[in-house]
């Protein structure tokens, strides 16, 4: 437990100083629509996954159409409505393989997230003090060479503005050094968890859906209450990590009743379907 606190704290101090201001200003709008998706997630998740799917793909095909139509030239509304509906039939007839998809990515990331926890996490200590030595080393030698000088307001928003992949692309540089087989064990466990859950997607759709739905409508419905209590009181996002267990616990309820509510309802929904054709074919026998 100490060690979760402890890489919990490190998290959440190595996105405090890498997260563009903008970004945590912003932080209660994003947890108030985490809470909305996750709800929605947590209990039409399962049920509307056709839809959604669908719907996002259409979508795509939307943005393509319009794209093409203007550099072909077109009237992009046209364009746009017959891409839609072509990649929308192409995602909706395609359902099972993206449900395999989403399956292996869920799966893939909580692997790899156990992993990190394990290989990775304990390294962010250590990347942090080395880079506040770092910060103390460059002062101390601006002090005996050259006089300090204040950066321009342009020059503070470029630091502003350096972007979040490359610090994490040095942390990651960083791990490396320190444990030369991390990488080829977390492409291994990658690939390895991508396959198996490809294939367990594929092969049962509705189970799948209905674990994979209440996993990320709970952890996004979570992940947006504690976002906003601590946009209202900052420090409960710290004081929450610090009781894993209560959290462990919480986040099993929810997610037990997030299976119960959509088992009920996607049930209901197969039941009503299989009876349909059953009304259909006694009405023509009459």
């Amino acid at each position: 437990m100490n060690q979760w606190s402890a890489t919990v704290s490190q998290i959440q101090e190595f996105l405090t100083q890498h997260v563009p201001a903008e970004v945590v200003q912003r932080a209660g709008l994003g947890a108030l629509g985490a809470i909305v998706g996750g709800v929605l997630l947590c209990v039409l998740g399962a049920k509307l996954a056709r839809v959604g799917f669908t719907g996002a793909w259409a979508l795509v095909g939307a943005l393509v159409g319009y794209r093409v139509a203007q550099e072909a030239g077109m009237h992009p509304v046209p364009g746009a409505l017959l891409f839609a509906a072509g990649i929308g039939v192409i995602g909706h007839l395609t359902y099972r393989f993206w449900v395999g998809v989403l399956t292996a990515g869920v799966i893939t990331a909580l692997v790899l997230g156990a992993f990190g926890y394990k290989r990775v996490g304990p390294r962010l200590q250590e990347y942090n003090e080395r880079q506040s030595a770092l910060l103390v080393a460059h002062a101390e030698a601006s002090d005996e060479g050259a006089a300090f000088s204040i950066p321009t307001a342009e020059e503070q928003n470029g630091y502003r503005r350096e972007p979040f992949r490359r610090h994490v692309g040095e942390f990651w540089g960083y791990v490396k050094t320190q444990d030369a087989t991390v990488a080829g064990h977390a492409k291994a466990l990658g690939l390895t968890a991508l396959v198996f859950g490809l294939l367990v997607g594929l092969s049962t759709i509705r189970f799948t859906m209905i674990l994979t739905t209440s996993l990320l409508g709970t952890a996004l419905l979570g992940t947006g209450i504690i976002g906003g209590v601590n946009a209202l009181w900052p420090g409960f996002a710290a004081a929450a990590a610090n009781k894993p267990i209560i959290n462990i616990v919480v986040f099993a309820v929810f997610m037990l009743i997030s299976i119960f509510l959509q088992a009920r309802l996607t049930r209901a929904a197969k039941e009503e379907g299989e009876a349909t054709p059953a009304k259909k074919g006694k009405s023509a026998a009459l």
